[in-house]
């Protein structure tokens, strides 16, 4: 199981368009073979924080992602949004368990 966690700073007048554009690639990568959760979402409180949250079967279904078209064309709208930070880190060969 891969966990990819983290931030990204956005200039905070590109909110909505950024929103718009998380909705999209969230719906397509929602369904590709091997993910298990794929989240992209604005901070409540934080303004220009996006929170990213992503869980995948393995290596191969991240590889796969990475070269799809919606993330080609995420990472392209991404350029427009202000970006002035980034923190995003890729966790490993974590068990699972429930918490409750």
């Amino acid at each position: 199981m891969i966990i990819i966690a983290g931030t990204l700073n956005i200039d905070p007048a590109k909110a909505a368009e950024a929103t718009a554009a998380a909705a999209d690639v969230m719906a397509a990568t929602r369904s590709e073979e091997g993910c298990h959760a794929y989240v992209i979402a604005m901070d409540p409180i934080e303004d220009g924080v996006v929170n990213i949250y992503e869980k995948w079967e393995d290596e191969a279904a991240l590889a796969s992602h990475f070269a799809s078209e919606h993330m080609a064309a995420f990472n392209s709208a991404m350029g427009g949004f202000g970006i002035t930070g980034l923190s995003l880190k890729k966790y490993e060969g974590a068990t699972e368990a429930d918490v409750f």
